[in-house]
């Protein structure tokens, strides 16, 4: 049994899309190595989320993530992800808003067709 997205117990991965997205990926390659008689691969998450306060305004948080061997909990990277900088610059977060627009854009194309 596979589960993904909000259904599923992912400990430290945020709910969201963006997470749900790479869950999806990392079974469907996981059931590719079952069904071809390998061994699963040793799998990694990843997770951006965006928040767009204005069109010319957004922030992120990200991060990655792994299986722990001794507790088989997911758990967050050492050194990975981390958060939009309060002090950033007006272009900083005005990139940060056009990430957003392009990861809904791409993650509709993705989730869809």
């Amino acid at each position: 049994i596979h589960v993904i997205g909000d259904s599923c117990i992912a400990d430290v991965m945020p709910k969201s899309g963006y997470s749900a997205n790479t869950q999806a990926k990392v079974v469907a390659a996981q059931i590719l190595h079952l069904l071809r008689g390998q061994d699963p691969e040793e799998p990694t998450w990843s997770n951006v989320c965006f928040s767009r306060v204005s069109a010319e305004y957004g922030v992120s948080v990200g991060g990655i993530y792994r299986l722990d061997p001794d507790s088989g909990k997911i758990i967050s990277t050492k050194g990975s992800g981390g958060v939009s900088p309060l002090d950033a610059s007006h272009q900083f977060n005005r990139l940060e808003a056009l990430y957003q627009e392009a990861w809904m854009e791409n993650f509709v194309a993705d989730s869809f067709g």
